[in-house]
C-alpha cells in the first residue's frame, strides 16, 4: 500500500517583468500557493528523525516558505535569483 503526503503553504515574493508596458513592469508582489502530493511505497527517515516513519519531512518540503535570508523565497525579490532566470512572470 503506498503512503501519500499532501501539503499546502503560501509565501510572498516580489518581481518585475522587465520591459513590460503596464503595471507588471513595475515592482509588485504576489502570494504564491504551493500544493504538493508525494507518494512512497515505504516510509523513510529524515534529517530530523532517524526512524522510518515519513513519506517526506514537512520541514524539508516547506523550504520555500523560509525567509530569503534563510534560503527560502518568502519576501524575496525574484528577479535577483539567477536560478529562476532573473525574470519571472509570477
Amino acid at each position: 500500500m503506498p503512503w501519500t503526503l499532501r501539503s499546502e503553504f503560501t509565501f510572498d515574493s516580489a518581481h518585475v517583468i522587465t520591459g513590460y508596458d503596464g503595471p507588471c513592469g513595475r515592482l509588485h508582489g504576489h502570494t504564491y500557493r504551493v500544493r504538493m502530493e508525494l507518494s512512497a511505497e515505504k516510509l523513510r527517515p529524515s534529517a530530523h528523525v532517524g526512524r522510518h516513519i515519513m513519506v517526506a519531512d514537512f520541514k524539508t518540503l516547506k523550504w520555500a516558505k523560509k525567509d530569503i535570508d534563510q534560503g527560502g523565497l518568502d519576501h524575496a525579490y525574484l528577479n535577483d535569483l539567477p536560478e529562476l532566470g532573473g525574470d519571472t512572470t509570477g
